[in-house]
């Protein structure tokens, strides 16, 4: 009887923070991994759950106008951009759990808000359910195809590294090196802006541990960091 009840409480817990993808939703994935071997969703899954509905009609009615757009995910979700930005006009459009397929999927109403800039972090979701690099690298390529061919400016902003608690953290980590890579060469033969965001808030290659309370988001200091990093880029 107790165990029933413990796999039933395991269960209801796991399908709430697959919803919001929020703690212990990373700690569920790991152990899935580890316990069951690595598998691969299929593209359709990554944008059906109800957060992600939910949060991508609700942009999709907004009619309004932004000078610049944060696109991204949790990391973008959770940042209090018109506050962090009182001087300039800044729209959200982070997604706790988004991915570079989610991204691709609605940027059509990013597009509509006819932003100067577009600042974009994503990729780390991408990793942590195992995509293949070659479909995470189509789907950000053509995310910057399709804001620059809008006549948008994108930045990329680099994929943050994590601060990790098991050794399938550790990997994502090197797939995020690998990501960042591709995508600060990307941006010198493109003449796009590139902003290093490890630079400010990792060292020796993971987060640092100052900016993060989960080794994966950021505290009030290190969106703070974030902010004056991205500050001078900013469209009036």
């Amino acid at each position: 009887m107790c165990v029933a009840l413990a796999l039933a409480a395991v269960f209801v817990l796991g399908e709430f923070t697959a919803t919001k993808r929020i703690f212990p939703f990373h700690e569920l994935q790991r152990a899935k991994h580890l316990l069951f071997g690595q598998s691969v969703p299929d593209d359709a899954t990554l944008v059906t759950t109800p957060y992600w509905r939910d949060r991508q009609t609700h942009f999709a009615d907004l009619h309004g106008t932004a000078r610049n757009v944060m696109l991204g995910d949790s990391l973008t979700d959770g940042g209090e951009w018109n506050e962090l930005f009182p001087d300039h006009q800044v729209a959200n459009r982070g997604i706790n759990g988004d991915t570079t397929y989610g991204l691709r999927r609605r940027l059509s109403a990013v597009v509509a808000l006819r932003p100067a800039k577009v600042f974009i972090l994503v990729g780390h979701n991408d990793f942590q359910l195992n995509r293949q690099h070659d479909d995470i690298w189509r789907d950000y390529v053509q995310v910057l195809d399709t804001l620059k061919s809008a006549g948008i400016t994108p930045v990329i902003q680099s994929t943050l590294l994590t601060a990790p608690k098991e050794p399938a953290e550790d990997a994502i980590n090197q797939h995020i090196q690998w990501l960042n890579g591709q995508l600060a060469t990307l941006a010198t033969e493109r003449g796009i802006a590139f902003v290093d965001l490890n630079q400010t808030l990792s060292a020796n290659g993971v987060l640092r541990p100052e900016v993060t309370n989960d080794g994966v988001h950021l505290n009030g200091r290190g969106y703070r960091l974030w902010r004056q990093a991205i500050l001078p880029l900013m469209a009036p």
